[in-house]
């Protein structure tokens, strides 16, 4: 019972440096799909958070509406992209109604967001975050009958849970840098609303300085390689207008020479792709204003401020073409194109 009371205290104290913050997952992406009838899809990691802010800035310069709808899979790669675009977005994007013709015939851009790590092979040849962020029931029923329970789907209830302890930070960020270090101050004794001290910080930045450098021994694996030009023949096969986005970076975190092997050769492989079916790259690795101080304190994601710097950005530079109807709209596979 003590160790129980512990364990809420140290909740209900957490709570009060952790907002209760929802972050949109694939759940929310596929809701607003479904609502919707967007003109931009955009697929990505956590990442796409980042495009959802900026789909409201569209909108809010359209004059309304939901023009763009963000998928975010939390920890995806090449891969789970792949299974959540096949499974779970596809039959969305190709519904027909009951008068023959498409639900949501507005949508003509696919926007494929990605970076270096998502090409490299998961290091135990397991997507865990499928049953833990992009399942449907009907997916985890289906393994159930299947396999019985295991650990692999055991993940999909787990989200669950999570879902309706979202006030609770141990469960949310049970896993997060953030949460681990408050623990560690506070079992020292120190102030849990101080940052990372200075020696824990570089330390912090060196562990990704030196992920980045390392990538490029396993950037391009031929699965999750062979997963990017499937998500291309999805849009290309619908004739939607089709970008490749390479997610901007905390400059930071990376050095000149993950500059030079990682990302350099990670560009070279997706260009080559790119090139050869005819799609747009944009790589936004380091050529947005965003400064280190526009990511949150994992090194990772664009905070709040950088969010809307970002889409302001983005909408007078690279990404203003959005800012204009697509020229062709969705077909279905093997259909004649329509154009605007």
């Amino acid at each position: 019972m003590s160790a129980l009371l512990t364990v809420v205290a140290v909740d209900l104290g957490l709570r009060v440096f952790i907002p209760d913050e929802k972050k949109r997952e694939v759940r929310e992406g596929l809701r607003d799909l479904a609502a919707a009838d967007p003109e931009v899809l955009v697929v990505g990691s956590s990442h796409a958070r980042t495009f959802h802010v900026l789909g409201e800035e569209l909108a809010s310069r359209r004059g309304g509406g939901m023009p763009l709808v963000a998928v975010p899979l939390e920890n995806g790669k090449l891969i789970p992209y792949q299974w959540l675009v096949r499974n779970r977005i596809e039959p969305l994007v190709d519904e027909v109604g009951g008068n023959g013709r498409l639900v949501r015939p507005s949508l003509g851009r696919f926007i494929l967001l990605t970076e270096w790590w998502d090409s490299c092979p998961h290091p135990d040849g397991v997507h865990w975050n499928l049953p833990a962020r992009a399942w449907g029931w009907q997916e985890y029923v289906a393994d159930l009958g299947r396999n019985g329970i295991t650990d692999y789907n055991r993940n999909y209830p787990k989200s669950l849970l999570r879902q309706y302890l979202v006030s609770s930070p141990l469960v949310q960020n049970r896993s997060s840098d953030t949460v681990r270090e408050m623990l560690y101050r506070l079992m020292r004794g120190q102030d849990v609303r101080q940052g990372r001290r200075p020696e824990d910080e570089q330390d912090f930045l060196q562990g990704w300085q030196r992920t980045a450098e390392q990538g490029v021994g396993c950037i391009g694996d031929p699965g999750q390689m062979a997963a990017l030009v499937d998500l291309l023949d999805f849009a290309q096969a619908r004739r939607l207008d089709t970008t490749i986005v390479l997610f901007p970076r905390k400059p930071a975190t990376v050095t000149d020479k993950a500059w030079r092997t990682t990302f350099a050769q990670f560009h070279h492989k997706v260009e080559k792709i790119a090139l050869s079916r005819g799609v747009r790259l944009l790589d936004l690795s380091r050529s947005t204003p965003l400064l280190d101080e526009d990511f949150m304190q994992d090194f990772d994601h664009v905070n709040a401020q950088g969010n809307r710097k970002f889409a302001r950005w983005a909408l007078a530079n690279d990404l203003k073409f959005l800012l204009e109807p697509p020229a062709t709209r969705h077909t279905l596979p093997g259909s004649p194109a329509v154009t605007n």
